[in-house]
């Protein structure tokens, strides 16, 4: 859509400069979106939630996210368009999944992929296929998992599309590497973390390093694995996500835990506690389970004793 006449657009000189705009202007823009769905502007209660769905996700706005998405389904619905249907419908699986309500998530990502399929919009299902196949892993349905990501895999080649097979590759290296593949996983996410660096997606390299450095973990391989989320969190240092980077920092302490290294582990724990406190996302439940389970390990208090003694 157009700018009407006489608008002139803001240029931003960097993502960091965008990421600030969007988050000072976040409530003035959710304002609009209430107006445009007061006056019936079906078009841009739409757009003004397709527009912000980046953003939300990474700073962790997802009930508004679904809430937005809720109401674009019905505008598109109205307006008979089926293209915006299907697009909202697999935003409403996105942010489903965020927030863990699986079930309800993959009832509107199949919703999604039945749209595009009668679209003949191969784009659309490998969109959809490769978050399927993120949720049937969560449901422990792995048989599924592996063809949604198989079938995203070959669509977005088909379609010569860098950073979808870039993300292909990172969902099949995770599937082998959740279920008993981490060598085979490593060749696929070291595949994942060289193409998202050809198509300029840093974000989605941290992704793909994470996902490596879990299946060095599994392998044993502790020094490299917390090397790998290491470079993860730098890429993610500007890329304005605080809850990815609380799923690193996540398995970071993890890494360090199972390298015998317990007070850094509690401390990025700790780190990604506050973070997914402030969000109010359910995963800070476990990370809390992680920090107690240490604080009550006799191993962890043995050697924080030890470490005392020795400093004097």
């Amino acid at each position: 859509m157009r700018p009407a006449a006489g608008v002139v657009g803001e240029d931003f000189g960097t993502d960091t400069d965008a990421l600030d705009w969007l988050t000072q202007e976040h409530p003035a823009l959710v304002a609009v979106a209430d107006v445009a769905l007061d006056a019936g502007l079906d078009s841009h209660v739409w757009l003004l939630a397709w527009s912000l769905s980046t953003f939300r996700d990474r700073t962790g706005h997802w009930q508004e996210h679904i809430a937005a998405h809720h109401r674009a389904a019905a505008a598109a619905h109205r307006l008979g368009n089926r293209t915006w249907q299907a697009r909202a419908h697999h935003q409403l699986g996105l942010g489903y999944t965020r927030i863990l309500r699986h079930d309800e998530a993959h009832t509107h990502l199949a919703r999604a992929l039945d749209l595009f399929g009668a679209l003949a919009d191969h784009q659309g299902q490998a969109d959809v296929h490769f978050t399927l196949g993120h949720v049937c892993d969560r449901l422990g349905r792995a048989r599924d998992a592996l063809q949604h990501a198989q079938r995203c895999h070959d669509l977005y080649r088909a379609a010569a599309d860098l950073t979808g097979q870039a993300r292909a590759a990172n969902a099949l290296g995770l599937w082998h590497s959740n279920n008993g593949y981490p060598d085979a996983a490593i060749g696929y996410c070291e595949q994942s973390v060289r193409l998202h660096h050809e198509a300029g997606d840093h974000s989605g390299a941290a992704l793909a390093l994470d996902s490596l450095a879990q299946a060095h973990a599994r392998l044993g391989r502790h020094a490299v694995s917390i090397a790998h989320y290491q470079q993860a969190r730098a890429l993610l240092r500007n890329g304005g996500s605080p809850y990815l980077d609380a799923v690193v920092l996540t398995n970071l302490g993890e890494a360090h835990h199972a390298n015998g290294d317990h007070d850094t582990a509690v401390r990025c724990w700790s780190d990604a506690l506050v973070v997914l406190d402030k969000l109010g996302h359910p995963n800070a439940i476990h990370v809390r389970g992680l920090i107690d389970g240490v604080i009550r390990s006799p191993d962890a208090r043995r050697d924080r004793i030890c470490g005392a003694g020795s400093g004097n």
